[in-house]
């Protein structure tokens, strides 16, 4: 039998390190690879919301957003290209609202498009996803802004809502992040210059 003073620090020791037989605890280095695992996760999450910042700055110049919606543009498509490429909207315009939205999904980005008296498009509007959120829109940050495109042209406080609007001129098209009161962006929305 082991002294009482040794037993103590064997024990003490087997769960500072796992247990004698190696299993049952987590050692520092289980531990210390799982915070480098997280450390990992959020570099990731940053350079892709980096990529997808500049991605939508370059696409604006042009007057679109990229992927889902790249076929819509601002002051070109009309409602009924968008219905005959994405069927009926999830909530159509009301009088509460003058955008028709629809959801993000599975994945997807949920957009909102608002129209002229022609009906065809004067704003779009991307919320990013609901999956993921920090890898997408929800991971920009304002110094993220300055850092991949710099300085906002006009910077709005909105005092309804406590968001913050960074818009940059983007040739013919406004490019306008609302940033929340968490710091991070909530949505994008781009419009023709009227």
């Amino acid at each position: 039998m082991l002294p009482k003073k040794r037993a103590n620090l064997l024990m003490t020791a087997s769960l500072l390190t796992g247990s004698v037989l190696g299993t049952g605890m987590i050692s520092f280095n289980d531990t210390a690879h799982a915070a480098s695992a997280t450390a990992s996760d959020q570099s990731t999450a940053k350079k892709d919301a980096a990529d997808k910042l500049t991605t939508i700055y370059y696409s604006a110049y042009e007057g679109h957003f990229p992927n889902n919606a790249f076929d819509f543009y601002t002051g070109k498509t009309t409602k009924a290209d968008v219905h005959e490429k994405w069927g009926p909207p999830s909530t159509p315009i009301s009088k509460n609202s003058d955008f028709e939205i629809y959801h993000a999904e599975m994945g997807n980005p949920g957009y909102a498009f608002s129209y002229d008296k022609d009906n065809v498009i004067k704003e779009i509007r991307n919320f990013g996803t609901n999956v993921e959120r920090d890898h997408s829109i929800g991971g920009i940050t304002v110094k993220m802004l300055g850092d991949e495109i710099g300085s906002a042209d006009h910077i709005r406080h909105l005092p309804n809502t406590g968001e913050t609007s960074y818009i940059y001129e983007t040739g013919d098209f406004e490019l306008e992040f609302i940033i929340g009161k968490d710091g991070k962006a909530d949505h994008v929305n781009l419009v023709q210059h009227q």
